[in-house]
Protein backbone atom coordinates (compact mmCIF):
# COMPACT_ATOMS: atom_id res chain seq x y z
CA UNK A 1 0.00 0.00 0.00
CA UNK A 2 1.46 3.14 -0.88
CA UNK A 3 2.41 6.09 1.55
CA UNK A 4 -0.06 8.22 3.19
CA UNK A 5 1.66 11.33 1.44
CA UNK A 6 2.25 9.45 -2.31
CA UNK A 7 -1.46 9.07 -2.62
CA UNK A 8 -1.97 10.81 -6.06
CA UNK A 9 -6.40 10.13 -5.95
CA UNK A 10 -8.17 12.49 -4.15
CA UNK A 11 -11.36 10.57 -3.23
CA UNK A 12 -11.23 8.24 0.14
CA UNK A 13 -10.83 4.74 -0.19
CA UNK A 14 -12.85 2.26 0.29
CA UNK A 15 -12.07 -1.84 1.16
CA UNK A 16 -13.70 -4.97 -0.56
CA UNK A 17 -15.08 -7.07 2.45
CA UNK A 18 -13.97 -10.36 1.39
CA UNK A 19 -9.71 -9.43 0.25
CA UNK A 20 -9.42 -6.08 1.79
CA UNK A 21 -8.56 -4.71 -1.31
CA UNK A 22 -9.22 -1.33 -1.19
CA UNK A 23 -10.33 1.16 -3.90
CA UNK A 24 -10.85 4.74 -4.84
CA UNK A 25 -14.69 5.14 -3.55
CA UNK A 26 -15.90 7.21 -7.23
CA UNK A 27 -14.04 4.69 -9.54
CA UNK A 28 -17.07 2.24 -11.22
CA UNK A 29 -14.40 -0.79 -11.88
CA UNK A 30 -14.39 -0.64 -8.07
CA UNK A 31 -17.75 -0.30 -7.26
CA UNK A 32 -19.26 -2.58 -9.41
CA UNK A 33 -16.93 -4.34 -11.49
CA UNK A 34 -13.69 -6.88 -11.51
CA UNK A 35 -13.28 -7.18 -8.01
CA UNK A 36 -16.72 -7.90 -7.47
CA UNK A 37 -16.98 -10.56 -10.03
CA UNK A 38 -13.95 -11.90 -8.77
CA UNK A 39 -15.68 -12.25 -5.39
CA UNK A 40 -18.50 -13.78 -6.69
CA UNK A 41 -17.68 -16.34 -8.54
CA UNK A 42 -15.31 -17.47 -5.70
CA UNK A 43 -18.10 -17.33 -3.21
CA UNK A 44 -20.74 -19.14 -6.01
CA UNK A 45 -18.44 -21.74 -7.79
CA UNK A 46 -17.34 -25.26 -6.48
CA UNK A 47 -14.08 -24.95 -5.39
CA UNK A 48 -12.55 -28.24 -7.36
CA UNK A 49 -13.96 -27.38 -10.35
CA UNK A 50 -10.81 -26.07 -11.86
CA UNK A 51 -9.82 -29.89 -11.79
CA UNK A 52 -12.66 -31.36 -13.63
CA UNK A 53 -11.72 -30.85 -17.21
CA UNK A 54 -8.16 -31.55 -18.18
CA UNK A 55 -6.32 -30.10 -20.96
CA UNK A 56 -4.97 -33.40 -22.04
CA UNK A 57 -2.19 -32.88 -25.46
CA UNK A 58 -3.41 -35.31 -27.77
CA UNK A 59 -2.52 -35.59 -31.37
CA UNK A 60 -5.96 -36.16 -32.17
CA UNK A 61 -7.51 -33.48 -30.71
CA UNK A 62 -10.80 -31.90 -32.31
CA UNK A 63 -10.89 -28.76 -33.62
CA UNK A 64 -13.35 -27.41 -30.98
CA UNK A 65 -11.05 -28.40 -28.35
CA UNK A 66 -8.04 -26.95 -29.67
CA UNK A 67 -9.81 -23.74 -30.34
CA UNK A 68 -11.29 -24.16 -26.51
CA UNK A 69 -7.61 -24.10 -25.07
CA UNK A 70 -6.44 -21.12 -27.17
CA UNK A 71 -9.38 -18.87 -26.49
CA UNK A 72 -9.00 -20.26 -22.47
CA UNK A 73 -5.37 -19.26 -22.55
CA UNK A 74 -5.95 -15.84 -24.30
CA UNK A 75 -8.65 -15.01 -21.23
CA UNK A 76 -6.24 -16.37 -18.45
CA UNK A 77 -3.14 -14.19 -19.93
CA UNK A 78 -5.94 -11.31 -20.33
CA UNK A 79 -6.61 -11.61 -16.59
CA UNK A 80 -3.44 -12.03 -15.82
CA UNK A 81 -2.53 -8.52 -16.95
CA UNK A 82 -5.24 -6.90 -15.72
CA UNK A 83 -4.38 -7.97 -12.20
CA UNK A 84 -1.23 -6.19 -12.58
CA UNK A 85 -2.41 -3.68 -14.14
CA UNK A 86 -4.59 -3.06 -11.49
CA UNK A 87 -2.15 -3.72 -8.44
CA UNK A 88 -0.26 -0.94 -10.03
CA UNK A 89 -3.28 1.33 -10.75
CA UNK A 90 -4.38 1.14 -7.03
CA UNK A 91 -0.59 2.05 -5.41
CA UNK A 92 0.02 -1.92 -4.33
CA UNK A 93 3.28 -1.89 -6.30
CA UNK A 94 5.53 -0.17 -8.90
CA UNK A 95 5.44 -1.77 -12.22
CA UNK A 96 9.21 -2.83 -11.41
CA UNK A 97 7.76 -5.35 -8.80
CA UNK A 98 5.08 -6.62 -11.07
CA UNK A 99 7.03 -7.33 -13.75
CA UNK A 100 9.53 -9.32 -11.41
CA UNK A 101 6.57 -10.73 -9.69
CA UNK A 102 5.40 -11.85 -13.42
CA UNK A 103 8.88 -13.36 -14.40
CA UNK A 104 9.39 -15.30 -11.08
CA UNK A 105 5.96 -16.65 -11.06
CA UNK A 106 6.36 -17.89 -14.78
CA UNK A 107 10.09 -19.44 -13.67
CA UNK A 108 8.43 -20.95 -10.89
CA UNK A 109 5.24 -22.15 -12.78
CA UNK A 110 7.42 -23.58 -15.81
CA UNK A 111 9.91 -25.23 -13.40
CA UNK A 112 7.33 -26.81 -11.42
CA UNK A 113 5.25 -27.76 -14.67
CA UNK A 114 8.20 -29.85 -16.16
CA UNK A 115 8.88 -30.90 -12.74
CA UNK A 116 5.25 -32.88 -12.74
CA UNK A 117 5.30 -34.00 -16.33
CA UNK A 118 9.24 -35.48 -16.96
CA UNK A 119 9.48 -37.08 -13.15
CA UNK A 120 6.26 -37.29 -11.67
CA UNK A 121 3.91 -38.52 -14.40
CA UNK A 122 5.80 -41.40 -15.42
CA UNK A 123 6.22 -42.74 -11.54
CA UNK A 124 2.36 -41.50 -10.33
CA UNK A 125 1.07 -44.57 -11.33
CA UNK A 126 3.85 -46.66 -9.37
CA UNK A 127 2.99 -44.62 -6.52
CA UNK A 128 -0.57 -45.15 -6.84
CA UNK A 129 0.10 -48.51 -6.03
CA UNK A 130 2.30 -48.19 -2.69
CA UNK A 131 0.17 -49.74 0.34
CA UNK A 132 0.37 -45.99 2.16
CA UNK A 133 -1.24 -44.44 -1.04
CA UNK A 134 -3.84 -47.39 -1.49
CA UNK A 135 -4.39 -46.17 2.37
CA UNK A 136 -5.21 -43.35 1.11
CA UNK A 137 -7.06 -43.67 -1.17
CA UNK A 138 -4.79 -41.54 -3.59
CA UNK A 139 -5.57 -43.51 -7.58
CA UNK A 140 -4.15 -42.74 -11.31
CA UNK A 141 -6.53 -40.56 -12.91
CA UNK A 142 -4.58 -38.73 -15.27
CA UNK A 143 -6.07 -40.88 -18.15
CA UNK A 144 -9.78 -39.72 -17.66
CA UNK A 145 -10.31 -36.50 -19.27
CA UNK A 146 -12.93 -35.43 -17.74
CA UNK A 147 -13.21 -36.84 -13.82
CA UNK A 148 -16.40 -35.18 -12.89
CA UNK A 149 -18.33 -37.39 -16.19
CA UNK A 150 -16.40 -40.12 -14.99
CA UNK A 151 -17.38 -40.25 -11.44
CA UNK A 152 -20.96 -39.53 -12.53
CA UNK A 153 -21.39 -42.70 -14.81
CA UNK A 154 -19.68 -44.84 -12.49
CA UNK A 155 -21.61 -43.60 -9.24
CA UNK A 156 -24.74 -43.94 -11.41
CA UNK A 157 -24.02 -47.66 -12.07
CA UNK A 158 -23.38 -48.87 -8.62
CA UNK A 159 -26.27 -47.15 -7.35
CA UNK A 160 -28.43 -49.01 -9.79
CA UNK A 161 -27.21 -52.28 -9.41
CA UNK A 162 -27.23 -51.42 -5.55
CA UNK A 163 -30.69 -50.83 -6.01
CA UNK A 164 -31.54 -54.08 -8.39
CA UNK A 165 -30.15 -55.94 -5.27
CA UNK A 166 -32.38 -54.19 -2.64
CA UNK A 167 -34.96 -54.81 -4.97
CA UNK A 168 -34.58 -58.63 -5.59
CA UNK A 169 -33.66 -58.83 -1.50
CA UNK A 170 -36.74 -57.60 -0.54
CA UNK A 171 -39.12 -59.82 -2.80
Amino acid sequence: MAAVGECSLPAPWRPVSLTHVEYPADLFLGRAGVQRGSELVNKKCNPGASAMRRMHQTNNARFLDLLWRHVLSICLVTVALLVSYSRVYLLYHTWSQVLYGGVAGSIMAIAWFAFTQEILTPLFPRIASWPISEFFLIRDTSLIPNILWFEYTVTRAEARNRQRKLGTKLQ
